[in-house]
């Protein structure tokens, strides 16, 4: 991150109010508007800490508990590859990526009660991620986000999630139609520290 853009993060709250307002119920969703002098650094910031806290939290929530438990229901015991597979096939075929500007997130809980409902969640790469996040983790997997930044005009992002799976990390991306462990190719990567055990 440029100088500058860490003294402007440095005298900022993060955006959205995130240290102010406790998260959001399980039902609801978060709008945030960037300004548009905000740096993309500091947006990526802001928008890996909401996530890391959706996941986590969520993680313990009884729908999105019960739900993982019963995706998994046919791996064997310890089988991490059978569980991450099951899960992410699961929320392929009950997902719908769809690119939203300002910046909305849903919660993993809503987007469950979505599918229940509906058959269908439709959302962004950062709510898809949490909720993805937040099945892995109830089931007790690590998991991490990586954003991959390209400049369009204005810098653009997107998020998928990495999964650690028999001694290596593996990218999942709920909103593109690629395999586990495939990726777009993105000028600059960075993830973030992992979440769970």
């Amino acid at each position: 991150m440029q100088v500058w853009a860490r003294q402007w993060a440095k005298q900022q709250p993060l955006i959205g109010g995130l240290l102010d307002n406790p998260l959001p119920s399980a039902g609801t969703v978060q709008v945030t508007r960037y300004p548009q002098e905000v740096p993309a650094e500091c947006i990526i910031r802001d928008i890996a800490t909401r996530m890391a806290q959706y996941a986590t939290q969520f993680a313990r929530h009884p729908l999105i508990v019960e739900t993982a438990r019963r995706v998994v229901v046919s791996c064997a015991p310890k089988d991490a590859r059978c569980e991450v597979k099951r899960i992410y096939d699961f929320l392929k075929r009950h997902t719908r990526y769809v690119r939203e500007m300002p910046e909305v997130m849903s919660t993993p809980a809503k987007l469950m009660r979505d599918i229940y409902t509906y058959g269908v969640a439709s959302e962004d790469c950062e709510s898809l991620t949490a909720l993805l996040a937040s099945m892995l983790l109830a089931l007790g997997h690590r998991v991490r986000f990586a954003f991959g930044s390209v400049a369009y005009g204005r810098p653009y992002h997107h998020v998928w999630l990495q999964v650690y799976v028999n001694g290596k990390w593996w990218d999942i991306d709920l909103s593109e139609r690629l395999p586990i462990g495939y990726r777009r190719p993105f000028p600059k990567v960075a993830v973030t520290s992992h979440l769970g055990v």
